[in-house]
């Protein structure tokens, strides 16, 4: 990565997704960026591991989709039938990639212009003027404004008095795992997915699809951590399956599980205490997503688009980095409304999954009705997993 002695407009805290977009659009509209980060190249981890249609077209319209490239791309069609909801039909234009593979990816896509450094960030100051941070033992860095796309981790975010509100505890855990077929077999599909038609389960939905020559399960539950389901399905997954997912397993036939079974558990929260001078949070440095959902990739390109071509190049017009410019970033109708509809659908969809009234039945049964119109009147759309606007 490149050492720049230069002094630079923006500091940004984290090379995620998001730091690393947010880095790059910088730098297109000619500002000086320095992108800090603890390690490189990000190891193995389990977080998203595919992308819709839409957020292809985002980064697409960003200039951003070549990057996917680079992480190695994978179409995959949908094939299956079942009382339950296995969905079937055509391409669905997602794509599947490890998130270390993509965040990977956007490092190596930065330009050449932009400063990557690693080391671990021990300390912000923020003032109306000037931000310092101090990595390691290095001489403090300082520039006008400071952006943390630090993720979920609170420590950094606490040292500044921002503070972690939970608006959702445990609200949901999810699995993923590698699998292949038994036996030198071949399944029938390159990506399947399926709904449970009942809440005993307590399972949003599972996914599989390919990344590369892997057959990838990501599965979405609402068990809690603790429950014994989380357990077997680790340490016995094909039983567990069979168990609580005949319709699935029926479906795929035999299998064997070529991977650790990774999970993550799923808090929904916001920031509090974060107006302040000099300092921005964007994608899950500021809210986080159910996993669940798919839409934690479009809440961060969306912050990105709103705070790299709107905001900032507006911010530095003018001197200073008062409360007052901060502001105007968190209080966008496109981000608060982005915000507000990821959020709104995490509850709505574990709600759905767990009302047994006889509401919650009729429910399910209107979406599947409403979903077999979809793929019969747009068929191009089959399989694509319906997460509000993600």
């Amino acid at each position: 990565m490149s050492q720049h002695a230069v002094n630079p407009d923006v500091i940004i805290v984290g090379a995620g997704v998001a730091g690393s977009v947010v880095a790059t659009l910088l730098d297109r509209r000619g500002f000086r960026v320095i992108v800090l980060d603890m390690c490189h190249p990000l190891p193995y981890s389990f977080r998203a591991e595919k992308l819709s249609a839409d957020q292809l077209a985002r980064l697409s319209r960003l200039d951003l989709l070549n990057v996917i490239d680079r992480a190695g791309r994978t179409v995959g069609t949908v094939a299956g039938s079942s009382s339950a909801e296995i969905a079937q039909g055509t391409s669905t234009g997602q794509q599947g990639l490890f998130y270390a593979d993509l965040v990977n990816a956007f490092r190596g896509a930065l330009p050449p212009s932009v400063d990557f450094q690693c080391g671990k960030v021990r300390d912000i100051s923020n003032s109306p003027t000037l931000q310092t941070v101090v990595v390691d033992e290095k001489e403090p860095l300082q520039a006008r404004l400071v952006v943390v796309a630090s993720g979920r981790s609170a420590t950094l975010l606490s040292q500044l008095g921002i503070r972690k509100q939970m608006l959702s505890a445990s609200h949901s855990m999810a699995f993923g795992f590698s699998i292949r077929a038994s036996r030198g077999g071949r399944f029938g599909f390159q990506e399947l997915l399926y709904r449970a038609d009942h809440t005993a389960s307590r399972i949003a939905f599972v996914s599989l699809f390919r990344i590369g020559d892997t057959m990838r399960v990501n599965m979405f539950t609402y068990w809690d951590a603790q429950e014994s389901h989380c357990r077997w399905l680790i340490d016995d997954t094909h039983a567990c399956l069979n168990e609580i997912v005949p319709e699935l397993t029926r479906r795929t036939g035999q299998f064997e599980v070529v991977s650790r079974v990774d999970r993550c558990p799923g808090h929904l929260q916001r920031v509090e205490g974060h107006l302040q001078p000099g300092i921005v949070l964007v994608g899950d440095a500021y809210q986080t997503n159910c996993p669940a959902t798919g839409t934690g990739i479009t809440k961060l390109l969306n912050d990105a688009e709103c705070l790299c071509n709107r905001h900032i190049p507006e911010w530095f017009a003018t001197p200073g980095m008062p409360i007052e410019k901060v502001a105007r970033y968190y209080s966008d109708p496109r981000k608060m409304a982005y915000d507000s509809e990821s959020l709104s659908e995490a509850i709505a969809m574990r709600r759905l999954a767990l009302d047994s009234s006889l509401r919650g039945q009729w429910r399910r049964l209107a979406r599947g009705w409403k979903r077999s119109v979809c793929q019969w009147w747009q068929p191009s759309s089959t399989g694509a997993i319906p997460v509000g606007h993600s």
